[in-house]
């Protein structure tokens, strides 16, 4: 019994640690192996082909192709298939001038109710402010009162005050030109119910704003705007880095798992709302295909505990065969979402990555550190690349300069002089050179944050960025080595239960240490029970009893 309890845990212990470290392998070979290029859907052929990195699916996706158009497929053409060939055709290094034109024409002017928007002026003194726009190109005037009201007391301007306004474009742009002393915060604002939407806020006497009222139809010649057709030709659009008017449209419809995913994608200020949808299991609706564009969502921010719970859960639920939820379709998509190393994420970003390249949406500001766009902050907040906490900026307040916690409760301090991970160069109070410059001008300097664990910092303990680094290494080299030993271990059980039992078998004949030879011995003659030693003495007394007697008569 103990023998099969120790080889039931060795297998255990030696398939837990093949599964998790090939669920990606196994998943892409499940997909090459099952994929049937000439039957797969045009969203089957794209993600597979990126994958892949198949010529197969990239000739087997180009024969779907209309060649006039460029749409797919070209048995009834679509927005929401050709955006998806598009991202596989650009990842293939193929021309999608074709593709991006039959988008374009695809993009219609969302229906919106004009008594839903506002402008919000906020200055609190006697002013004027002219507005500007096309159907009112010398503008209309608005006075303020010398606590900055309106006529009816308020600061907010409707648009249907606007005379002439009409949402008859993707874009609409708007002047407002104040004369405050002072500068006005000046902001576009949506209202749909009890819900308030700032569309665009700026300090200044002279603010612009464009106003995105774009949707894409399901097709060139339709006119109406399609859900499933705005959501995955914005997502696609903005990873290619193409500057997309729909959001405005896309956070009004969000409504399911997929859309929230989509939409936070695009703009990482709607992902609270994604990450109330997600379930207890960490997945998304419990589907393999959803869970993967959630966790996409999450990949660069500051989510990364819940994205874990995401991954662990498509990893969990893997078929034995090595497929991701059901069909091709989950397992090529979240191969590319959550293994393959993506557009966004590395050749189209110049050397400061991201949102510099990107750039980021109004009430955003481009952190240069880590590349990712976050609300803009309060004056306080010099941007200058340094934590200041003397001059009270920390993580809430200026998030360009301070680091974020990875998550809520994280701890890390700057200014508490240990380099925490994640603070990097963004902390110089905590992680600062260990060389000394005029002594090492030739030598290379220990600088916390360089993911090189040095004597001083592992000695010392201040730089846990590095050192943690190392120390998941030796974790790991430890695993190996474990494991190692239980294989080998495993190996000489084996053989010695093998020859033990081998040992049982028939013997060679051996002439040491013999036995002298046995004969057959005679067998004993049967013993007559022992009499009672009292019974013995009695019978002699009678018997001599009795030959007294005889002698007598004689």
């Amino acid at each position: 019994m103990k023998r099969l309890i120790f080889i039931g845990m060795f297998f255990l212990i030696l398939a837990g640690f093949a599964s998790a470290q090939t669920a990606e392998e196994n998943a892409t070979k499940w997909l090459s192996d099952h994929i049937v290029w000439s039957q797969a859907s045009t969203e089957e052929l794209s993600f597979a082909t990126m994958v892949l990195n198949s010529q197969a699916g990239l000739s087997q996706l180009n024969s779907k192709m209309d060649s006039q158009n460029g749409c797919f497929p070209k048995t009834n053409c679509n927005v929401r298939d050709t955006a998806l060939a598009t991202l596989a055709l650009e990842s293939m290094n193929q021309e999608i001038n074709k593709q991006l034109k039959y988008l374009s024409d695809s993009l219609k002017v969302a229906s919106t109710n004009i008594d839903e928007w506002y402008i919000q002026v906020v200055a609190n003194e006697e002013g004027a402010c002219i507005i500007k726009y096309d159907e009112a190109p010398n503008g209309i005037n608005f006075n303020f009162d010398d606590e900055g009201r309106l006529n009816d007391g308020s600061s907010w301007i409707r648009f249907n005050q606007l005379n002439g306004f009409i949402f008859n474009k993707d874009i609409e742009k708007i002047n407002v030109a104040c004369d405050f002393a002072s500068v006005p915060k000046i902001s576009a604002i949506k209202i749909i119910g009890n819900s308030y939407y700032i569309i665009e806020e700026q300090n200044s006497k002279n603010a612009n704003f464009e106003l995105k009222n774009g949707c894409y139809a399901s097709s060139p010649s339709s006119g109406d705007c399609d859900d499933d057709s705005s959501f995955y030709a914005s997502w696609v659009l903005d990873m290619l880095g193409s500057g997309i008017t729909t959001e405005n449209y896309l956070r009004d419809h969000a409504d399911s798992n997929i859309e929230y995913a989509l939409l936070s994608n695009i703009n990482s200020q709607h992902i609270p709302n994604l990450l109330s949808r997600q379930m207890d299991d960490g997945s998304f609706g419990e589907s393999a295909y959803e869970s993967s564009f959630a966790y996409h969502a999450l990949k660069n921010s500051n989510y990364q505990d819940e994205s874990s719970r995401i991954k662990n859960w498509i990893e969990t639920n893997q078929n034995r065969d090595g497929r991701f939820g059901s069909s091709i379709k989950d397992t090529s998509a979240a191969l590319y979402l959550i293994y393959n190393n993506l557009l966004n994420d590395g050749d189209n970003e110049d050397e400061s990555g991201g949102c510099a390249y990107f750039g980021c949406d109004i009430g955003y500001t481009c952190n240069p550190i880590s590349g990712l766009c976050e609300p803009e902050t309060l004056d306080i907040c010099d941007r200058n690349g340094i934590c200041n906490s003397i001059n009270g900026e920390n993580w809430t307040n200026c998030p360009t300069d301070c680091i974020t916690p990875s998550s809520p409760g994280s701890g890390a301090i700057c200014g508490d002089d240990i380099c925490e991970t994640g603070e990097s160069i963004n902390c110089p109070l905590d992680c600062t050179s260990t060389g000394d410059n005029d002594e090492y001008d030739n030598q290379q300097q220990e600088t916390c944050g360089d993911f090189v664990c040095s004597f001083d910092e592992e000695s010392s303990g201040s730089c846990p960025l590095d050192c943690e680094t190392k120390k998941s290494s030796s974790s790991a080299i430890w695993i190996w080595i474990v494991i190692i030993i239980l294989i080998i271990g495993g190996s000489a059980f084996f053989f010695l239960a093998k020859m033990k039992k081998k040992s049982t078998g028939e013997r060679p004949p051996s002439y040491l240490n013999q036995s002298p030879p046995s004969y057959p011995q005679q067998p004993r003659q049967p013993q007559k029970p022992r009499r009672d030693d009292s019974m013995d003495d009695e019978l002699d007394r009678s018997i001599k009893e009795a030959q007294d007697l005889l002698k007598k008569g004689k």
